[in-house]
């Protein structure tokens, strides 16, 4: 004699975990602070906590402003983490742990006008995306296809924008930098 048994699972959504991804080829950046490290892998950032010794994913359902993370650069200086992600989309986050948003990049209106497209797709062209973020005299320089843009880090407000004028920009009023 035989018996089926009929199992039925139900997890909600926020009983899932995110396991941390120690052993990867996709490992991009390691920040080593007075009481944190923080890295980026496999496009994911984490953050190790030295004094409780915990390792955190630090998310969009948590703390951060957006998923899809480009790159993360640190300013030893001023002690700030600033995550670009790929829809050029900035936060920072601060030695105490508080996260700030810069969204003033990513909601500038961009008029490409040396662009290809292949197969319908919009390829080869310089738009928002965040090529780089370099720091000195308590600035962020933030490198982009369109040009730069310039972040005071006292503020966390845009304080500059460069064209490379092979391109117009037009920032709305939604988007105000100063």
């Amino acid at each position: 004699m035989m018996f089926l048994v009929a199992v039925t699972l139900s997890i909600h959504a926020d009983t899932w975990k995110l396991h941390n991804m120690y052993v990867t080829s996709k490992m991009q950046n390691i920040f080593d602070t007075k009481d944190k490290v923080y890295y980026l892998n496999s496009s994911h950032l984490f953050v190790f906590d030295k004094t409780t010794l915990e390792t955190t994913s630090l998310n969009k359902s948590n703390v951060l402003s957006d998923n899809l993370i480009s790159q993360i650069y640190f300013d030893c200086d001023a002690q700030l983490l600033f995550v670009a992600y790929t829809n050029s989309n900035i936060d920072v986050i601060d030695a105490n742990g508080n996260v700030t948003n810069i969204s003033g990049i990513k909601d500038v209106v961009v008029h490409v006008q040396n662009y290809s497209l292949t197969m319908g797709v919009l390829t080869n062209y310089s738009g928002k995306e965040i090529n780089d973020i370099t720091f000195a005299d308590g600035c962020a320089y933030v490198a982009t296809g369109f040009g730069y843009a310039v972040i005071d880090e006292s503020t966390l407000r845009i304080k500059e924008v460069i064209s490379w004028g092979l391109m117009s920009i037009r920032w709305h009023a939604w988007a105000t930098i100063w």
